[in-house]
């Protein structure tokens, strides 16, 4: 699992049905039971540095085009 990323991972949250890890230049989801990787949630990003998410929203510190971002990505009903 995980295996996307081709460098360290700077950022990983957890819970029973998903992943969200950032690392390189994205944002990444994964589901938890099968192993396998969903989607980029966000991509073309410098770094990522810090992620928390509940059942409804994502927040992501990112940097792209060296400027600092939250970004907020509503999961609604797709996980």
């Amino acid at each position: 699992m995980l295996r996307q990323h081709t460098n360290a991972i700077t950022c990983f949250q957890h819970d029973g049905t998903k992943i969200v890890s950032g690392a390189d230049t994205t944002l990444k989801l994964w589901d938890v039971r099968s192993g396998l990787f969903v989607r980029d949630l966000l991509a073309n990003l410098n770094s990522v540095w810090q992620v928390r998410f509940d059942q409804r929203r994502c927040v992501a510190a990112v940097n792209r085009n060296d400027v600092t971002y939250f970004e907020v990505m509503d999961f609604g009903s797709d996980i």
